[in-house]
């Protein structure tokens, strides 16, 4: 890449090949696995391609399609001081209450992007 018009910083590079990492597309050693075979075919970011195909596999794409679209479109974790108002201070109209970690309400726009999508499809 180093001999190409207008080469990526090392970083990104570093960045990119931590991320094929992560969602098991490449290996340690830097070898293509048939994950990350299978995702290179789709026009998608390689962490929504892994998503998507895993989903295939145990048999969820359409749950995983609702939460990729809600996901995809801005950040799906509204960061808090109180409920619903967000570190800027503007208010979070669209949102849903889900159970966390210790029984604890979990606000997200991307739960609520899921939810309202499930409900239109029912």
């Amino acid at each position: 890449l180093k001999g190409a018009l207008d080469p990526p910083k090392e970083k990104a590079v570093r960045s990119a090949f931590r991320e094929l990492q992560h969602v098991g597309a490449v290996d340690d050693h830097g070898f293509v696995t048939h994950l990350g075979a299978v995702i290179a075919r789709l026009p998608l970011p390689p962490n929504e391609g892994a998503a998507f195909f895993l989903a295939g596999l145990l048999g969820a794409p359409e749950s995983a399609s609702f939460v990729m679209a809600a996901l995809s479109s801005r950040e799906p974790w509204a960061r808090t001081r109180a409920r619903g108002e967000m570190d800027d201070g503007s208010v979070a109209v669209a949102a849903y209450f889900a159970k966390g970690p210790g029984g604890k309400d979990v606000f997200s726009d991307a739960f609520a992007a899921a939810h309202a999508l499930c409900a239109f499809e029912q």
